[in-house]
């Protein structure tokens, strides 16, 4: 995804955002590290949505390599390109440094710093940056260490260590505008931040955001902890303002220290057992998730006891399934209420990422609850989330799970329902090619609209009496002039048409001998439509043929 800019024998990859209004401004965000990765923007997603300037971001992705937007064998052809393409974006846009500020996190925080020093870039923002990168990539990133040393370890280790220090003792300006965000409670601390302190002060506006916070313990807590400082500095260049702050401190480190070490010695206990979904997935029955479950002021410090399930309840019916105990340090943010607690291992997902299947329920509407022991004992609670909806299909079932802050609800529906009285219903496509089914054609219901394509879902199954299958759909737009009847208005089922997805075909080699009975379901808000057109679908000796009876025309 993205671009990709050509300099001296580098291919750098990039994607970029134009500035919004008038704002004369040019942010380039670097990546920071993610394990075993090197193909991905930094601060990608909706993070810096509300920033006004244009935004160019860079992958450090070369050779399938990290390389801290340095080099590649000592040789700092990498370097350059990267800022030739800084520079030639600048150009493009009609600004030059002084309207530029580079933004990075970790690895992406020193990319901005000896960018920013070197070539006089303006404005730097870098958290938690490495100085001296030799020694740090040598020990902690040993792949992205080899692929910029070379042969000689020793000697780029110590190269890699003086790159940027001799950047901040002798930089080409002192007039810029630097921002460190930083932690003492990230061990790289005291190599990677304070022995510089005395010569970044030398530059005109030097500042360094110091955060003491009981959610701060480690150097990957600290960026997402300063969130709301990064932006607000980012905001202020864009405007061409740039913020004076010096050496401030934020967090309430000391007071939420005293309050936990309070709570624990009197030993109070708000029973408020509380659960949520991270993120949900459902692939045909087989649903995967990530989830928390705890008890609000308690904590989860420790490794649980016993293994958490997820209930399926209906009535005094339940159904059981296993979970896996998870550690996940952003639960201490996300959790945190008036005072710190520990909810490391809080965290709540599907066995070894493969799923839980559904198959077993019987048909009906299921109460999903999340069941985990707790230090005050066994605790349930129902599993909220933002509003969200995801559906599978599988074995001639619908399953589909509504995830809400109210709680979340599964229903098991057969796609064998009802056949709409006054539906409209026929095929386009029904044929077979190279031992694929292709389908397509329309399905509207009166009072079901479709004017979205994510309004509903078309869903095809095939049963010979002992084998079901069932296979998602895609819908598609109907074309403009199409006939309909009038009892159908046109914007309101817009998107009624379903096809294969893609017209790639469905493979049909997995499917035994036999003949199969063969219809389209129409699913929305739960509610299952059938078509009143059915087809046999005969497998033979390997081979296939349809045998119907509809009339083709095309929609």
């Amino acid at each position: 995804m993205g671009e990709v800019f050509e300099y001296g024998g580098v291919s750098v990859r990039y994607k970029l955002r134009h500035a919004k209004q008038d704002r004369k401004h040019l942010v380039v965000v670097f990546a920071g590290v993610q394990a075993g990765k090197h193909d991905f923007f930094g601060f990608d997603g909706s993070a810096l949505d509300n920033v006004k300037g244009a935004i160019l971001w860079i992958k450090d992705s070369f050779e399938d390599n990290n390389a801290y937007y340095l080099c590649a064998g000592l040789d700092f052809k990498i370097e350059k390109a990267v800022a030739a393409l800084i520079d030639a974006t600048l150009q493009m846009l009609e600004l030059d440094a002084a309207d530029c500020t580079l933004l990075g996190g970790s690895k992406g925080g020193s990319a901005a710093l000896h960018l920013g020093l070197k070539y006089d870039y303006r404005n730097i923002v870098a958290s938690v940056p490495q100085t001296k990168i030799g020694t740090y990539t040598r020990q902690k990133l040993k792949e992205t260490f080899a692929f910029m040393a070379g042969t000689d370890a020793d000697k780029a280790e110590s190269a890699l260590d003086d790159y940027i220090p001799a950047l901040i003792a002798a930089p080409r300006s002192h007039a810029k505008n630097i921002y460190i965000i930083t932690s003492e409670a990230d061990p790289e601390f005291e190599m990677q931040i304070k022995p510089w302190l005395n010569a970044l002060a030398k530059f005109r506006n030097f500042n360094i955001l110091i955060s003491d916070s009981t959610l701060v313990t480690c150097h990957p807590e600290v960026t997402p902890y300063n969130i709301p400082f990064i932006l607000s500095t980012l905001y202020a260049l864009c405007e061409g303002l740039a913020p004076r702050f010096g050496v401030v401190r934020n967090g309430n480190g000391k007071r939420d220290r005293e309050r936990s070490s309070t709570h624990a010695q009197v030993g109070k206990q708000a029973a408020v057992a509380i659960a949520g979904f991270h993120w949900i997935q459902l692939r045909a029955s087989v649903l995967k998730f990530r989830a928390y479950g705890a008890v609000l002021s308690e904590g989860a410090p420790e490794p649980p006891t016993e293994q958490p399930m997820l209930l399926a309840l209906r009535g005094v019916e339940r159904h059981e399934f296993g979970l896996e105990s998870l550690k996940d340090k952003s639960l201490n943010s996300k959790l945190y209420n008036d005072y710190y607690c520990d909810y490391s291992w809080a965290g709540l997902g599907t066995p070894d990422d493969l799923g839980l299947s559904l198959e077993e329920l019987p048909s009906g509407e299921f109460d999903l609850i999340a069941s985990f022991a707790a230090r005050s004992g066994h605790r349930d609670a129902s599993l909220m989330a933002k509003t969200t909806r995801v559906t599978g299909f599988s074995s001639g079932y619908l399953y589909q799970l509504d995830a809400g802050p109210e709680g979340t609800r599964l229903r098991k529906t057969s796609l064998d329902g009802c056949v709409p009285a006054d539906g409209v219903f026929e095929y386009s496509t029904l044929e077979i090619l190279d031992s694929k089914l292709f389908i397509s054609g329309s399905f509207a219901v009166p009072r079901e609209e479709m004017r979205r394509w994510n309004e509903g879902d078309f869903a095809l199954t095939l049963s010979n009496g002992s084998t079901t299958t069932s296979y998602k759909l895609a819908a598609s737009r109907v074309r403009r002039h199409t006939k309909r009847p009038t009892i159908l208005d046109a914007d309101e089922h817009a998107w009624s048409n379903f096809a294969t997805p893609s017209n790639s075909g469905l493979a049909l080699g997995p499917l035994l001998d036999g003949r199969y009975d063969g219809y389209v379901s129409f699913v929305r808000n739960g509610r299952v439509h059938t078509s009143s057109e059915r087809f046999m679908l005969v497998v033979d000796a390997g081979k296939q043929h349809v045998e119907w009876s509809t009339n083709m025309s095309t929609i």
